[in-house]
């Protein structure tokens, strides 16, 4: 049976790693984290007239490409992004695909600026986005007292051992473009919340 990792024991060690890694591990670590966080927008914003779905999968598309050596580093997407973050949130639906815009608004931002030990924020968007969802699911504040319930509860397990996993193969040395194929790959179609909804 596999050990429990706590949400702060696992952005410990992505610290870690991070102080280990070159741009290209790094941001592919943060991709593949807005990867697994696309689900959930593209399912709140289904006929939405506020959804900007194109803008951020464009982005995250050019990220991926440079990140496979397709073309130059990603450029201008931050404000479409960060357009996509709502003034205005009226239900969970809405909070949902709010909290994804804004991660990839920061995405945007970091591979823009370079600035690869702030991937940290992105491992951690996903976990928070997690246990705020758990939270809300379980009936329970998010404090000190409960993190043991969130943090064994298989939604927060899945995404913590999915990053482990992540940060195996980016440690592994083999090329950078088969790593990154193959990480995408793993992430593409994977929810942050499985089969769980509001």
């Amino acid at each position: 049976m596999d050990v429990m990792v706590s949400y702060r024991d696992h952005l410990r060690e992505v610290e870690v790693a991070l102080r280990g890694f070159g741009e290209s591990q790094a941001f592919t670590l943060a991709a593949a984290c807005s990867e697994r966080q696309w689900p959930v927008y593209e399912r709140a914003a289904v006929g939405m007239p506020w959804s900007k779905a194109d803008v951020l999968r464009r982005t995250l598309d050019a990220v991926w490409e440079w990140l496979l050596r397709q073309r130059g580093r990603p450029r201008g997407f931050a404000r479409g992004c960060e357009e996509a973050v709502l003034e205005e949130i009226k239900d969970d639906v809405q909070n949902a695909a709010s909290e994804v815009a804004g991660a990839f608004y920061g995405l945007a931002s970091i591979v823009e600026g370079n600035r690869t030990m702030d991937v940290l924020y992105a491992a951690k968007a996903n976990l928070s986005f997690v246990e705020a969802f758990l939270a809300d699911l379980l009936d329970i504040e998010p404090t000190e007292k409960n993190a043991s319930a969130i943090d064994s509860h298989e939604l927060m397990q899945a995404e913590i051992g999915r990053q482990r996993e992540d940060l195996s193969a980016l440690l592994r040395g083999v090329p950078m473009p088969s790593v990154v194929g193959e990480i995408r790959a793993k992430s593409a179609g994977v929810s942050l919340l499985g089969e769980y909804w509001w």
